[in-house]
C-alpha cells in the first residue's frame, strides 16, 4: 500500500474515533512522539487521544514527501479536538509517517505542533497516564 493511503486511513480512522481501526495500520512495534505525551507506543499514545478527547478531526492542508526516497511522508494537518470536559481546541500541526519497508504499515508517527494553547485545557493526570 502506498505510503499516503495509508496516511489517509489513519485520517480516516482517528476521524471516527475508531481505536482498532487506527491500530491496523501500524506495525506491532510502532512508536509515537508527541509533544504533550512524549515518547509512546503507537496504542498507548491513541488510546490516550481517544480517551482524552470525545471528538478529534483533522483536515488536510498539505503533504510532504522525503527527497531521498525514503519511505517517510509528512502531512500538514489543521486539528480539532473536542475535550472529554466539551472545551474546543483548534491548532495546526505536522505528523511525519515512517513506514515499514513494504509500506503495508506505519512504523513511527512524530507529532509536531505549538503546545501552548493546549496544556492549560488537558489536565496534568490526563498527560500522566501516557508517560
Amino acid at each position: 500500500m502506498y505510503g499516503f493511503e495509508l496516511c489517509r486511513k489513519y485520517q480516516e480512522a482517528i476521524n471516527k474515533g475508531n481505536l482498532e481501526q487506527t491500530m491496523a495500520l501500524f506495525a506491532d512495534e510502532a512508536v509515537v512522539s508527541a509533544p504533550l505525551t512524549g515518547h509512546s507506543t503507537a496504542r498507548k499514545f491513541h488510546e490516550w487521544l481517544l480517551g482524552t478527547t470525545k471528538e478529534t478531526i483533522t483536515r488536510l492542508r498539505r503533504v510532504f514527501q522525503a527527497l531521498d526516497n525514503s519511505s517517510t511522508l509528512a502531512m500538514q494537518l489543521h486539528y480539532t479536538w473536542v475535550l472529554s470536559n466539551g472545551k474546543t481546541l483548534e491548532f495546526d500541526g505536522m505528523m511525519i509517517f515512517e513506514f515499514s519497508a513494504d509500506q503495508l504499515s506505519i512504523c513511527k508517527l512524530t507529532i509536531i505542533y505549538d503546545t501552548a494553547p493546549i496544556r492549560t485545557h488537558v489536565s496534568q493526570g490526563a498527560l500522566a497516564a501516557i508517560r
